[in-house]
Order: C-alpha cells, then sequence, then structure tokens
C-alpha cells in the first residue's frame, strides 16, 4: 500500500497545477517527495513537492476537482493519503475522510513513459535538441513571477486566441490577439541569452497563457528552436514544462 502525508495547502496547488485540460494524475510517493507528470497533446510536465513517505509507491487521481473539493472541505493542515493498487484512493484531514474510485489508468499519463524517455534524451544532450529538431536559442528568466501577467492574457485577447513568441534583442515577446479584435503584448527580459542572430519565433495554441505560469516561483531557462518546442526548466526546484507549438490541441 502507498502511504504518505503532505501539507494540504501544498497539495492542493501542486495537484491543480498540470494543466487546465488535465483532469487526472499519476503520482508517484518515494525519497521524501511526491511526484506527478502528465503527458499531453499541448504538453509535457512534472514536478515534485515534500512530503512525509510511509510507504512508497504509486498514487493514482481519477478526478482532479473532487480531490480540490475535499481538500477546500477540511480544516486540518495535513492531508494522509493512502491506496493499494487498483484499490480506491483514501484521504484523511483530521476526523474528515473520503474515498475515491481509481481506475488505475489516468489519460494524462498513457503517453508518459515515451514522452518521459525524450526528456531524457534531451537532457542527456544539454537541451541542444528535441525530437529531431534543433533548440537553438536560449534565455534565463530571473523569477518565474514575471509570467504571473502571461496567464493573465486570455481575459484580454479572449480564450480562443493564439499566441506568437519571438525571442529578439535579449528578450521574450509574447503576443496574443486577432487581426481587428483585442491584442495584447508582454516582452520578457532574459539573461545570458544565446540566440541566432535572426528572431526565434513560435506560434501557440490559447491554451499557452493557461499552462505557462505552472512553474513554482524562482529563476528558470528558456530553450526553444524555430517551429519547436518551448522548454521551461526551472534552475532551483525540480520542474519542468515543454509546450507543444500549435497544433497540439
Amino acid at each position: 500500500m502507498t502511504h504518505l502525508t503532505v501539507d494540504k495547502d501544498e497539495f492542493r496547488k501542486f495537484i491543480q497545477s498540470f494543466g487546465h485540460n488535465v483532469h487526472d494524475l499519476m503520482l508517484t510517493a518515494r525519497d521524501f517527495s511526491l511526484i506527478g507528470a502528465v503527458a499531453m497533446p499541448t504538453h509535457f510536465f512534472t514536478q515534485r513537492i515534500s512530503a512525509t513517505i510511509e510507504d512508497s509507491g504509486v498514487i493514482f487521481i481519477d478526478d482532479i476537482t473532487s480531490v480540490v473539493s475535499f481538500l477546500r472541505a477540511c480544516d486540518g493542515n495535513v492531508i494522509e493519503l493512502k491506496q493499494k493498487t487498483s484499490q480506491p484512493l483514501h484521504l484523511s484531514c483530521g476526523n474528515i475522510t473520503t474515498s475515491l474510485p481509481s481506475s488505475g489508468q489516468p489519460r494524462s499519463a498513457k503517453n508518459l513513459t515515451h514522452v518521459l524517455g525524450m526528456v531524457t534524451e534531451a537532457t542527456n544532450n544539454d537541451w541542444k535538441m528535441w525530437a529531431g529538431e534543433s533548440l537553438n536559442c536560449y534565455g534565463r528568466l530571473a523569477d518565474t513571477v514575471d509570467l504571473v501577467p502571461v496567464s493573465r492574457m486570455g481575459n484580454v485577447v479572449g480564450k480562443d486566441t493564439g499566441y506568437r513568441t519571438t525571442f529578439k534583442d535579449g528578450a521574450l515577446i509574447i503576443e496574443g490577439g486577432k487581426k481587428g479584435s483585442s491584442s495584447m503584448s508582454i516582452t520578457l527580459d532574459l539573461m545570458d541569452t544565446d540566440c541566432p542572430p535572426t528572431d526565434t519565433t513560435n506560434l501557440f495554441g490559447p491554451w499557452f497563457s493557461l499552462l505557462i505560469n505552472g512553474l513554482p516561483q524562482g529563476p528558470c531557462e528558456f530553450y526553444t528552436g524555430a517551429g519547436s518546442v518551448m522548454v521551461l526548466n526551472h534552475v532551483e526546484k525540480e520542474s519542468l514544462l515543454v509546450l507543444i507549438p500549435q497544433g497540439g490541441e
């Protein structure tokens, strides 16, 4: 049986951070940590939080919304999770408990093994390539808090609007909006940039602004190439986001 305890508020933020289109999760409990990862048509995202692990193993969440509702109904600060293989997930907080069904087959993890192999290959190559495509543009953002305005762009330009990203003159320019309607542009100053002399531009779907603010606060590295993915790798914490160009969903 997988058995652990974790801070309630941190756990809630954690399971809600994997993307608006992620409704289930597979979590791994080991090494004083709870690790989550998803492989979606729009993105890959993995991160970990601290936890007290009684028995290592895997936790399957079939419905994130149900778990979040339970957490919000609890007054305690610590959540206990227990789950046997192919059995319901048991959650406890003080004197409140719940049992949630689990299929053990989260859709968000269907392609995870394959994508994790791609991540390992890219990491071994210092993020110079992704799936055979060149990542020849690099920059470093001092603090991911600067991405918060990006996550709110959809409120201005509309929820169904695509985004254009451009690396230019030591900055990342993010533009959203359609011709003849509302538009918005944000310029992020980057450090230690290393890009081709020509602008490096990519197009992403409406989900871009919802996903880019998933990383915890702190410095992160950007890797990308023309027509390729955009990688956001947190410098201080184990948190990695790979955004797929437009056409993923």
